[in-house]
């Protein structure tokens, strides 16, 4: 990461510093980005255009912001998927994060990541935590 990247990393993280163009990728050998940090403390905004990005083991920024309960209304890239076939919404649901409209659960309920884990099964087993 470039002194440029890490003084952009601590004004995120010690300031109320929105990112902008090409700071957003700014990322360490690791290939963990501005964004990927950003989405672990704030949610990003809809229009965003980078969720797609990931490290080097293949966890996007939209998973980042999934895990961290920090994505925006209208989220629309729930099929997204990591490394282990884990989508978006396969995240959000383990972290009991309820997509805003039924959409992307109709839309994805056969999708399973690579331990057989279907959409529907995932959301079951939220609403099950939810209701505990």
């Amino acid at each position: 990461m470039s002194e440029s990247a890490y003084e952009q990393m601590a004004l995120l993280l010690y300031g109320d510093y929105q990112p902008h163009g090409k700071e957003w990728l700014y990322a360490d050998d690791d290939g963990w980005t501005v964004a990927h940090q950003y989405a672990r403390l704030h949610a990003l905004p809809l229009k965003f255009a980078h969720w797609a990005v990931t490290d080097n083991m293949g966890w996007s920024v939209a998973h980042q912001a999934a895990a961290s309960r920090k994505l925006p209304k209208g989220f629309t890239q729930w099929g997204l998927q990591d490394h282990c076939g884990d989508t978006v919404l396969h995240i959000a649901l383990r972290n009991n994060l309820l997509p805003d409209t039924l959409h992307p659960l109709i839309t994805y309920q056969a999708t399973s990541n690579k331990a057989g884990q279907t959409i529907l099964e995932a959301y079951a087993e939220c609403v099950e935590r939810l209701q505990a």
